[in-house]
């Protein structure tokens, strides 16, 4: 499970424990639970967030850079802290299937990414076009209205359902 959380959030002392500990009521288990932040979290290098950080990936926590290459994207972050995924922005998939140089960027962050054991997830993929060049190059994870629009917890049970294997 994927959950979208504000960098501002991880300035909260002792929030990473408040976070495991509902968590830990709810009777989830911390290793299946993504956080989907912003690379500005990483560019603050305040302790506080530091410290969460660190809390949450020792509690087996994921956590995965949103919209990837949009904000400040000074990659050597992703050697130094316990990144799971990225995510690369729409704005870099819309035209994937159309021109090179989109395809050629879109190739070049997955490239990097498989280099630093991050997975990859591309975001905003409408077509089939794009789901082809994204399997081509090797992409992990596909994200998009291609497969659904957003949908309420009856219709996602039902999408479920009706999906084979």
């Amino acid at each position: 499970m994927s959950i979208n959380r504000s960098s501002q959030e991880f300035n909260v002392h002792h929030v990473a424990d408040e976070w495991l500990n509902m968590m830990f009521e709810a009777g989830i288990d911390s290793s299946q639970v993504i956080f989907e932040i912003t690379e500005s979290l990483f560019m603050d290098r305040v302790s506080v967030q530091q410290q969460n950080i660190a809390k949450l990936h020792q509690q087996g926590l994921q956590l995965a850079i949103d919209d990837f290459g949009t904000g400040y994207s000074a990659l050597n972050y992703l050697s130094r802290y316990p990144v799971g995924f990225i995510k690369i922005d729409k704005s870099f998939i819309v035209e994937v299937a159309q021109h090179e140089k989109a395809r050629a960027l879109v190739a070049v962050l997955i490239n990097m990414a498989k280099v630093l054991d991050v997975q990859v997830v591309a975001e905003g993929v409408e077509t089939s076009e794009q789901l082809q060049v994204l399997q081509e190059l090797g992409c992990d994870f596909i994200q998009g209205y291609y497969f659904s629009k957003p949908l309420s917890l009856t219709d996602l049970q039902q999408f479920c359902q009706q999906q084979p294997g």
